[in-house]
């Protein structure tokens, strides 16, 4: 069972350092989920429920139609 926690943990970890760099989602909630992730390592009770919120976050920010103006407003940064 504990192994499973850190290969779940392990998972986001990659998701959410792309996330940080491609610009999708809000800032915040992506290096709130590489925190989570890292933090969700420690077998500890309750630890998992950062991680959780973040998630949901980004599923809200995913399904409204704001969430695409952070990759509209990243591109044009790195094209400028």
């Amino acid at each position: 069972m504990l192994l499973t926690f850190g290969f779940l943990a392990l998972g986001w970890l990659p998701f959410a350092l792309s996330i940080v760099c491609v610009g999708v989602y809000p800032p915040a909630a992506a290096w709130l989920l590489v925190v989570g992730a890292i933090v969700a390592l420690v077998p500890l009770p309750y630890v998992n429920i950062p991680f959780d919120a973040v998630v949901a976050w980004l599923g809200i920010a995913l399904t409204r139609q704001g969430a695409s103006s952070y990759s509209r407003r990243n591109l044009r940064r790195r094209r400028a």
